[in-house]
């Protein structure tokens, strides 16, 4: 992946983690902004606990960082 990135000029670093306590959306966008570095970050792995009628969670989050223009 490295390599590849070097290729097309894009910097691949070891992920970083933020580990959300509650399953509040709030919680997510508010641990994204507060730990992500968000003038280097380029893409965005989202992993959330998915329960019945919750899409509502998804699309914030995925809103969040789409408008932070990082693609998730």
């Amino acid at each position: 992946m490295q390599r590849l990135g070097r290729e097309v000029g894009i910097k691949v670093e070891e992920p970083s983690w933020i580990e959300v306590q509650s399953n509040l959306t709030n919680d997510f966008t508010t641990a994204i902004r507060s730990d992500m570095d968000r003038e280097n970050t380029k893409i965005a792995l989202v992993i959330i606990p998915f329960y019945k009628d919750d899409q509502f969670k998804k699309t914030s989050v995925k809103s969040f960082l789409d408008k932070g223009g990082i693609i998730s």
